[in-house]
């Protein structure tokens, strides 16, 4: 049987990795190796890895036996916050060292959702990710609501709109706001379907952590554009 998952994100890291090269290319107007691209997602995606794992195993103790088990990625159990979070912080540090280290980064952040988006169809093939139960979803979709797949057109859109501001936006610094406010808004709405208890006001805990996203990624843009006006 195939491992959907695992196929499924080497695309993504290869989907990413070819991202990242026409942004470059497009904004610093340089040819970028493909060892190059690939080099710098895959620091991302070990690191994030690495954290999606840890993050598992920091909520759900009882699955770990030892303290292999906490860095054990390629076993099944991984948190995509844990991910977002350390893959993101090693993505700051790999690029502040380099020159225009800006753009490299915004561009792999745009870049990501790609991989993502990618990865969430493996996660669709694969049956992870559960939504709720659902019988007009019968069949294809094992009788559950297919959150993967609208999370998967989600990200794409915000890719989308992503790149199309990022060409025509010579201004710096409003990706990762954007990014995390609209990722947030994605997960508030598409967690609506996953097979979660509500913890407040009627929200799972995935839709709290996208409203605090939401949130986070409004101020900070809001605050960048009142930079903007002052320069």
């Amino acid at each position: 049987m195939i491992n959907y998952h695992s196929l499924f994100f080497a695309l993504a890291a290869v989907a990413t990795a070819a991202m990242l090269r026409y942004l470059v290319a497009l904004d610093l107007k340089i040819k970028v190796p493909w060892y190059r691209a690939l080099e710098d997602v895959l620091i991302m995606l070990l690191f994030g890895l690495i954290g999606a794992r840890l993050m598992f195993a920091l909520l759900n103790p009882s699955a770990v036996t030892s303290w292999v088990d906490y860095s054990a990625f390629w076993r099944v159990g991984l948190v995509s916050y844990g991910g977002i979070i350390t893959g993101v912080a090693a993505a700051a540090l790999w690029f502040r060292r380099r020159k225009n280290g800006q753009v490299w980064w915004e561009a792999i952040i745009i870049s990501t959702l790609f991989g993502w988006a990618v990865g969430r169809l493996g996660n669709f093939l694969q049956r992870d990710a559960y939504g709720v139960l659902d019988p007009q979803f019968n069949g294809w979709t094992y009788g559950r609501v297919p959150i993967q797949l609208y999370e998967m057109m989600g990200v794409l859109v915000l890719g989308i709109v992503a790149v199309t501001w990022w060409k025509n936006e010579t201004k710096r610094g409003w990706v990762w706001w954007f990014i995390c406010g609209g990722y947030g808004l994605l997960r508030l709405a598409v967690d609506h379907w996953r097979d979660l208890p509500d913890l407040w006001l009627g929200l799972n805990a995935s839709q709290l952590g996208g409203v605090v996203l939401l949130i986070y990624g409004i101020v900070g843009l809001y605050l960048w554009k009142r930079k903007q006006r002052q320069l």
